[in-house]
């Protein structure tokens, strides 16, 4: 008998291929696609915590946008900051969607307030270590995040 996870992927898989396929048919090759997604989903949540590519383009948007966050609301600082390097990245699927990037950044040679992607990084300044920690529904349009810079 199969446990209640499977029933449920059964049921979403057969769900999703009615609604994909022309009425009356079902398109296997369909089918195992998606129980290839799911298993896949499935090994994620019972794994937990993943790596990501550090050079996609979803986490140098994401650590773009946690820079600006940081920048505006916590940074003290005068010059425009600038990513110098994404650490690493990782990612959970439990329902929701989680991730966490760990990142460098530093001063430009711009002031507050400019495009830091025009300006450079100044050699000599310190390097700011921050982590972002993201939470994101996207269903529902929901979005959280944490910044801890140091």
């Amino acid at each position: 008998m199969p446990n209640s996870m499977e029933v449920r992927s059964l049921s979403l898989v057969q769900v999703l291929c009615r609604s994909l396929d022309p009425p009356g048919e079902l398109n296997l090759s369909g089918i195992h696609h998606l129980m290839i997604v799911i298993a896949i989903l499935h090994v994620t949540i019972v794994k937990g915590w993943e790596d990501f590519d550090v050079n996609s383009t979803v986490i140098k948007e994401l650590t773009q946008k946690n820079l600006e966050e940081y920048s505006k609301n916590y940074y003290e600082g005068t010059q425009a900051l600038k990513i110098s390097n994404i650490d690493s990245a990782e990612f959970q699927f439990i329902g929701v969607i989680m991730y966490r990037i760990h990142a460098e950044i530093g001063e430009t040679d711009c002031p507050k307030g400019h495009d830091s992607n025009k300006c450079k990084l100044v050699k000599s300044a310190r390097i700011i270590h921050c982590n972002f920690e993201l939470l994101e529904i996207p269903w529902r349009s929901f979005k959280s995040h944490t910044i801890n810079c140091y």
